[in-house]
């Protein structure tokens, strides 16, 4: 079943024995190839190795029967073989007929720890396949580099928790995945060695050990998996046949499996829905799951639908901080984080679990969980039963084993501690920080003495993101410049190493200067000030006065960018105007010539060496190096009440604005001011009928919105702020047509 692998399937590798007596050997190579072919399209990877395997061994110069055996080996997880296959395939002609197979050894070398020796493959994979820099492999590539890189100056914590693998009576080597807790009984999937398919089991866990495991419900002729239960007791779970996954519903609370009905406002007809997973957010019920549906960012994708009226309806996709253009899977949110697993944000090898700050449409920045959650293996289905435990499942080999091929349950316990109230907002303000400084250094480069060239000015009218355009726009110049009086093999390697720089250096650093803006925003919206910390750099073609004036003209280039970006939403943070209080600043640090790399030119004849060469591109840049939270105090006290926290307005038209009220209730015996309502975008107009509320009396907000011409589903927040209390969020969705 296609689906399966979505659902961590267990690839039993003793079935391959057993699969071998049943073939002929009299068949020809070709048709075990053929029918080795039939088994993999068809999900039956340990068929299609036992075909496969055969045909080898009747032939084992045939390249097509090394690659394909190297496929089928792999996706039984069998690592350490399928690396000694992938290896062989290179052999034959340096990986001219089947260039993938350095990027496979690559990707099996990070899952089994190797992460130095990934790491040089890759490289090479890079190195030796540019024509297609736009593909998924180059693309994986170039991303494993740098996850590989972070991997290895990754510095474990030390932690005090506990975490080891549940022990399973089951004698077999299965696959388990976590489902569900509840007053020491265990919901899992189980994969059944006697049918090749998924069932839920049940059982009681005590200490580190399951018992008295029983199958909930199984089917004949199909799978199904990943049970959870929304507030009112209906379980939700996952059906998989004919390579299809879909999500049902019991239709009535409880276990009783049988009785379920696909839940058609979810599904997508032709693509797979699985992974359900049910979160509560302000009040509200959320089904988040994992979908290869229209609208992705890539294979699977994290989802969610909000309940209305007790139905989950318009599935959103959870948007491209989250979402790549591989697997995101797993997800479960609790206590305002997400968690999910994926293959592509930054981890030690396979999929690993990440958490998330935030809700829909207002995320923060993904953590990679670390160790001991995360290996290089495959870790998956993490899930939190309380503050101090937590389940997942991974394929990492284990003591008794050293078989990749199948999932194990783990646990952890946190070691429980009662934080004093007084130290809360700290560990929340250390979180947030940590979240910010994620992402930095947000490095931003610049063309020679760009912007205002030939200036003494320390300041600039222009923002980044025209001198980012303009540099963009000179690639042809720069790769005249950097051709010149080379051979064609030497120029081949000097566009490669341009393009190489445009695509992770200039353009990369816009887009991360993207993604910090979103998360500093989210810091303002709460009321904390933030200082930014910038380092100017330049190259040495100037005297070291004119170097400090020019980097601070491209720091003030950052400070406008800030001032147009998000509709002007930074403008009164800057002025120190917000109603909220919080203030954003930016101090240069140390800058000029001095900074700059030795070895870079400052000859003025030589505009190779001193303008185009990657020395002197590297030099001419600006970075946000860290950003300081200043905190504003908080307390969980609330003086207003609100009717509704929520308001769909339903299908409307791209131009026509509409208007709702929500009634804000004092419910103290004083008078409440309010200091300032919010909203999340310019295309959203909250409009008070008074800041000054009487006790026991109400006020009016009238929420505006206009769709300015757009498509689609928008979901937009209004935060409503009064000194001392954390801010009343308000979300209004629309359809617009």
């Amino acid at each position: 079943m296609k689906c399966v692998q979505y659902i961590n399937k267990a690839w039993i590798v003793t079935l391959v024995g057993c699969l071998c007596t049943l073939l002929s050997w009299a068949q020809t190579p070709a048709a075990l190839m053929e029918k080795g072919d039939e088994s993999y399209a068809a999900g039956q990877f340990e068929e299609a190795y036992a075909f496969f395997r055969q045909a080898y061994d009747k032939d084992s110069t045939v390249f097509d029967h090394i690659v394909k055996l190297a496929e089928a080996t792999r996706m039984m997880k069998e690592y350490p073989e399928a690396i000694r296959l992938y290896q062989l395939a290179y052999d034959r002609d340096e990986g001219k007929l089947f260039p993938e197979s350095v990027f496979w050894m690559a990707t099996l070398k990070k899952m089994t720890g190797d992460l130095d020796g990934a790491l040089v493959l890759f490289k090479k994979y890079t190195k030796k396949n540019t024509k297609n820099k736009k593909g998924y492999f180059y693309q994986k590539a170039l991303n494993e580099i740098e996850s590989c890189t972070w991997a290895i100056s990754y510095k474990e914590k030390k932690t005090e928790h506990s975490f080891g693998r549940l022990k399973y009576s089951d004698p077999n080597n299965q696959s388990e995945n976590f489902n569900y807790e509840k007053e020491k009984t265990l919901l899992f999937s189980h994969f059944n060695h006697d049918n090749n398919l998924w069932e839920i089991q049940s059982g009681t866990y005590t200490d580190s050990v399951i018992t008295d495991v029983q199958t909930l419900y199984q089917l004949e002729s199909g799978s199904v998996a990943n049970v959870c239960f929304d507030t009112t007791g209906y379980a939700y779970f996952t059906k998989c046949e004919n390579g299809l996954c879909q999500i049902f519903k019991t239709k009535s609370p409880g276990r009783n499996f049988e009785e379920a009905e696909l839940l058609r406002t979810i599904d997508e007809e032709g693509f797979t829905s699985s992974m359900p997973s049910i979160g509560v957010i302000d009040g509200t019920e959320y089904l988040f799951f994992a979908s290869n549906r229209p609208g992705g960012k890539g294979k699977m994708d994290i989802w969610y639908a909000r309940s209305s009226n007790g139905t989950f309806i318009n599935p959103e996709n959870a948007g491209d901080i989250i979402n790549t253009v591989d697997d995101e899977l797993t997800p479960f949110y609790r206590n305002d984080q997400l968690f999910f697993s994926s293959d592509w944000h930054k981890g030690f090898g396979g999929t690993d679990i990440f958490s998330i700050k935030g809700k829909p449409g207002s995320w923060g920045f993904p953590t990679n969980l670390g160790k001991p959650l995360n290996s290089s293996y495959n870790d998956v289905y993490y899930k939190e039963v309380n503050d101090t435990l937590a389940f997942l499942s991974s394929n990492r080999p284990m003591e008794y084993q050293g078989a990749t091929c199948c999932n194990d349950i783990f646990f952890l316990r946190k070691k429980s501690e009662q934080v004093k109230s007084s130290e809360q907002g700290r560990e929340e303000v250390i979180a947030t920080l940590e979240e910010l400084n994620a992402v930095l250094p947000v490095t931003l480069y610049f063309h020679n003495d760009e912007p205002n060239p030939r200036s003494l000015d320390t300041t600039t009218t222009l923002n980044y993101y025209e001198s980012y355009s303009s540099y963009i726009d000179r690639l042809k110049e720069y790769g005249d410049a950097v051709t010149a009086g080379l051979k064609t093999e030497g120029q081949e390697d000097a566009l490669s190493e341009l393009n190489d720089f445009f695509d992770l250096k200039v353009k990369k650093g816009y887009s991360d200067l993207q993604l910090f803006r979103q998360l500093l925003m989210v810091e303002l919206e709460k009321g904390n000030s933030v200082n930014i910390q910038v380092r100017g750099f330049a190259s040495p073609r100037a005297k070291s006065d004119y170097n400090k004036r020019l980097t601070q003209r491209r720091i003030a280039s950052l400070v406008n960018d800030m001032k147009f970006a998000n509709d002007s939403a930074f403008v009164p943070y800057l002025k120190g105007t917000a109603l909220n209080g919080a203030k954003l600043t930016f101090e240069p640090l140390p800058f000029g010539e001095d900074q700059s790399a030795k070895e870079v030119s400052d000859d003025l004849g030589n505009t190779k060496a001193s303008i185009y060469s990657r020395g002197a591109r590297l030099e001419r840049k600006i970075e946000i190096q860290k950003a300081v939270i200043i905190p504003k105090v908080k307390v969980d006290s609330t003086s207003i009440g609100l009717d509704q926290e929520y308001f769909d307005f339903g299908k409307i038209g791209k131009f026509g604005v509409v208007h709702h009220d929500f009634v804000l209730k004092n419910i103290t015996d004083h008078i409440v001011t309010i200091d300032s309502v919010v909203a999340s975008c310019g295309c959203t107009d909250p409009v008070m009928s008074t800041m000054s509320i009487p006790p026991g009396e109400n006020a009016v907000m009238d929420v505006g919105f206009n769709p300015f011409g757009g498509k689609g589903r928008e979901i937009k927040f209004v935060m409503v702020y009064i000194a001392g209390e954390k801010p009343r969020v308000i979300t209004i969705e629309a359809e617009i047509e």
